[in-house]
């Protein structure tokens, strides 16, 4: 297949079955694969993205909006900042048994025996709250870190 071959209304067309081996990932390459699975998946904001090659960034990129409900949506780059969404909460739930298992933690310690200030929480039963409660959502602290479910809770 000829790169000629790939030219489509001024992208790449490089769907899995027509992307030729040999191009490697170049911006050339990847931009339009992020823009056509953006549009596949139905990816209704932006993609940023960086392809790191040897453990240093080879380019950096973004696709799409950042807002696309926005009146005039910004586009998305490699520097837009992002909410990371519920991904710490897998990097804390491995550290969490890393920590177990070489014994330096137990998870029926108590968080506020780690975290003195946790007891600052305004629900007596804060105290109580152990590290497994977190891990397990069942600490009775709801999103907003609000714990007092009481009648006169916000």
């Amino acid at each position: 297949m000829r790169k000629e071959d790939l030219q489509h209304n001024n992208e790449v067309d490089i769907r899995p079955e027509n992307l030729p081996t040999e191009f490697g990932l170049t911006e050339k390459v990847v931009v339009p694969w992020l823009r056509w699975q953006r549009k596949e998946q139905g990816v209704p904001g932006g993609i940023a993205f960086s392809v790191v090659h040897n453990g240093r960034i080879a380019f950096s990129g973004g696709v799409g909006s950042e807002d696309p409900e926005a009146e005039k949506p910004k586009p998305m780059t490699e520097t837009t900042p992002l909410g990371i969404g519920s991904l710490t909460k897998s990097f804390t739930a491995v550290m969490t048994g890393q920590l177990v298992e070489e014994g330096s933690l137990d998870v029926t310690t108590r968080v506020a025996d780690i975290i003195p200030e946790f007891n600052s929480i305004r629900n007596p039963i804060s105290s109580l709250i152990t590290v497994d409660h977190l891990l397990h959502h069942t600490s009775g602290i709801r999103r907003d870190g609000n714990t007092n479910h009481g009648p006169d809770a916000n």
